[in-house]
């Protein structure tokens, strides 16, 4: 390791608060996805591209059950993540497994954002994604090169890894809308 002293303990604990805002975030969309849904879905679609208008249709149709059996299949992949990263940090590094997860998730928070701005109004996940989930993303990503956890060519390896793990959010919806 090149870069300052690392604290165990500080690291596990960063993960895990890392991992508790990740789903603070999923329960937001969760608890709000539906009503939201419901109330916007005919503006969105109206907002939306033609040819990608009927990928949506699906989401925007979901019930709170089927949307919440969709984001545990997304947090079983975080939480796996999240573990790899608590046994790999004992080894002075961080898993490629979770530096993807981690982007991908810090990524998608613009998304969010985005689609606020867009639209202007509230779209679920804003005010986590907005308020807990960039700041302490940012915070840790500081982290990271501090303590020499990534490098600049993880992090671009890393990014392509995430994209490549793209498909498990459509099917983790996929399964959800299976759900009656």
């Amino acid at each position: 390791m090149t870069g300052s002293e690392l604290d165990l303990n500080h690291a596990q604990t960063l993960l895990f608060i890392y991992f508790f805002v990740f789903l603070l975030h999923e329960l937001e969309e969760i608890i709000t996805v539906e009503n939201w849904s419901k109330r916007n879905r005919d503006d969105v679609i109206n907002r939306l591209p033609k040819n990608l208008s009927s990928s949506f249709q699906g989401v925007l149709h979901m019930n709170t059950s089927q949307f919440a059996i969709a984001v545990t299949c997304v947090v079983i992949v975080a939480a796996l993540a999240t573990l790899s990263a608590f046994f790999s940090i004992r080894e002075g590094a961080l898993s490629l497994f979770f530096i993807s997860s981690f982007n991908i998730v810090f990524l998608h928070c613009f998304t969010h954002l985005g689609h606020t701005l867009i639209l202007k109004k509230y779209t679920p996940g804003v005010w986590t994604a907005g308020l807990l989930l960039i700041p302490i993303s940012i915070y840790m990503y500081q982290w990271m090169f501090q303590h020499a956890l990534v490098t600049g060519s993880q992090l671009f390896i890393s990014l392509i890894w995430g994209l490549l793990a793209i498909p498990i959010v459509y099917i983790a919806h996929e399964i959800g809308l299976r759900y009656k």
